[in-house]
């Protein structure tokens, strides 16, 4: 049982280091985000088409192993 605090505190600094170590990979995946609304609206646009609902056209939720699911609504 004294291990725990330890084993903790491990754990702690691994998933510090692992956000770290994902901010450039957020950052891309932002701003392919913000591509995908953008092409998303001028298309909408070309195509006569208007959206009334200003809902994100991009869902990032946590995938069960490494990395991102990408959802386009």
């Amino acid at each position: 049982m004294a291990d725990r605090p330890r084993e903790r505190a491990d754990t702690r600094t691994e998933l510090a280091d692992k956000v770290e170590e994902n901010q450039p990979q957020q950052a891309e995946i932002g701003m392919f985000a913000r591509a995908v609304n953008v092409l998303t609206v001028e298309n909408d646009q070309l195509s006569g088409h208007h959206r009334h609902n200003r809902a994100a056209l991009v869902t990032l939720r946590p995938a069960p192993g490494p990395g991102l699911n990408i959802a386009l609504a």
